[in-house]
């Protein structure tokens, strides 16, 4: 069991520089374990994990929330956390029906949700607020982050759930007037889940995915972090194979039979009306095919199975069926839906992605040639051992941005990749006893969100895992 270690800090006023009484300091974005502050905005959040959680969560009454970056997930914990809020935003408006008449208790929620592409250890910074309208249809919703684009989302049962983005000037307003949001009775999407021979297919995942039509009507635009929590839904069709979605708005949207663990996908585009029209009209048929499958077990050396994700790609590039999956606790896996061929099974264990000493490692694995319809395939993982290093420049200081790739040698296509933290750092679990080439490439941004790898490379061959930190230096 993680014991975590003791994480000390302050949350200040960003305006006075004072410390603020109260606030709620949350381990992780999610918060689960939280502490609050002291009359000097001082707090001791015991027991801190030390794996998993790299940032904290916080807020107070009269501010907007903060998502910090406590540490890299191989660095030290700070001897002290500084934590500075800045005074909340509100936005008010009136929830109506199509007559104009004010709807009491409708959900009206703020969300908001970015995430920085060029620094993948940096803190997603979000934010969800929620509130009901009142008898007049009124709602308010305070302590909004000003420094995020929000959107707005309502629904209520027997009216159409809408989504709407703020206006593009909102961060310039400390209260947001959103008018009146209309809500039009909404429309039932249904139908079944069946396979090629028209049976139907019980406990399957259908998805339904899109939005209102008129979710600019502010004149801002949704951001790409936040669309899929407000444009996608989810359920299971039950023992007929039948589905069905509720409340769905005018709009365009596309509805989804989704396989668990494969990448494939029956699709078929549902638009509904004003007037909760449906086109098509009537109950809709995802036909998905069952295919053939493959299952066995990852194990290690000695028998004992191992947690890890599996890949399942065709050897033959014409066949397009594939799966990601991950096995049960006793290492077995199913993948289905399978076309006839022969594939490759990758092994990823879980283990690769854990920084606890006391975890036993496992190495990538692969296996190919493994026909569809195959039972009981015996996916064996060897031990690894950590790899660690730095890379710098000429200098000796961190270069920005690196990427480090184990390989067996140049021809080995199933690659090992770390992508080095701000001061230079890496670890990758490699198979002991097995000598690895390293290459360091520095990546620059292109555009946002969009890296590019420059000309700058280190390289170290015949390394072996387990022995003391290496440096790379770059030219």
């Amino acid at each position: 069991v993680d014991a975590g270690v003791t994480l000390r800090g302050r949350v200040l006023d960003a305006s006075t520089g004072l410390g603020i009484a109260g606030a709620d300091v949350g381990e992780g974005w999610i918060a689960k374990r939280r502490v609050q502050t002291e009359f000097d905005g001082s707090f001791v959040f015991e027991g801190f994990a030390t794996d998993g959680y790299y940032d904290v969560s916080v807020r107070a009454a009269g501010y907007g929330g903060a998502n910090v970056k406590v540490r890299d997930p191989d660095g030290p914990f700070p001897e002290s956390l500084e934590v500075r809020l800045q005074p909340g935003r509100a936005a008010h408006g009136r929830i109506v029906d199509s007559h104009g008449a004010p709807i009491a208790g409708a959900y009206v929620g703020a969300a908001a949700y970015e995430i920085d592409r060029d620094d993948m250890f940096a803190a997603q910074q979000l934010d969800w607020l929620g509130a009901r309208s009142g008898e007049d249809g009124r709602f308010r919703l305070v302590d909004l982050r000003a420094d995020l684009a929000h959107a707005l989302h309502v629904r209520l049962d027997g009216f159409g759930a809408v989504s709407y983005a703020f206006p593009p000037n909102e961060r310039e307003l400390l209260d947001v007037d959103l008018g009146d949001v209309v809500l039009r009775t909404g429309a039932l999407v249904r139908g079944r889940v069946v396979d090629e021979r028209g049976e139907p297919v019980p406990a399957f995942v259908v998805q339904l995915v899109g939005w209102n039509a008129d979710r600019e009507r502010y004149g801002g635009a949704i951001g790409w972090a936040l669309e899929s929590y407000l444009s996608e839904r989810a359920t299971r069709t039950d023992d007929l194979g039948r589905f069905a979605f509720a409340d769905v708005a005018a709009g365009d949207y596309d509805l989804l039979a989704v396989r668990e663990g494969s990448h494939e996908r029956a699709k078929t585009p549902v638009r509904v009306g004003a007037d909760a029209s449906l086109e098509p009209p009537r109950p809709i048929d995802l036909v998905v095919p069952a295919g053939l499958s493959i299952s066995g077990r990852v194990v290690d050396r000695d028998g004992k199975p191992v947690v890890a994700n599996v890949s399942v790609d065709p050897s033959d590039p014409n066949v397009k069926t594939s799966a990601d999956l991950a096995t049960r606790a006793d290492g077995s896996f199913v993948a289905v839906g399978l076309a006839a061929g022969e594939y490759s099974l990758s092994v990823y264990p879980h283990s690769l992605w854990s920084s606890e000493p006391e975890v036993a490692h496992h190495a990538r694995a692969k296996r190919a040639g493994v026909a569809a319809g195959s039972t009981d395939v015996e996916l064996v993982v060897e031990r690894a051992l950590a790899l660690r290093g730095r890379v710098v420049d000429a200098r000796g200081a961190p270069a920005g941005t690196v990427e480090v790739v184990a390989r067996r040698d140049a021809a080995d296509p199933d690659a090992t990749a770390a992508i080095v933290t701000p001061d230079g750092r890496f670890t990758l679990w490699l198979a002991e006893g097995v000598r690895f080439d390293l290459e360091a490439t520095v990546y620059v941004s292109a555009s946002p969100g969009r890296l590019v790898a420059t000309e700058r490379t280190a390289r170290l061959e015949g390394v072996l895992a387990g022995g003391d930190e290496l440096e790379l230096r770059l030219p």
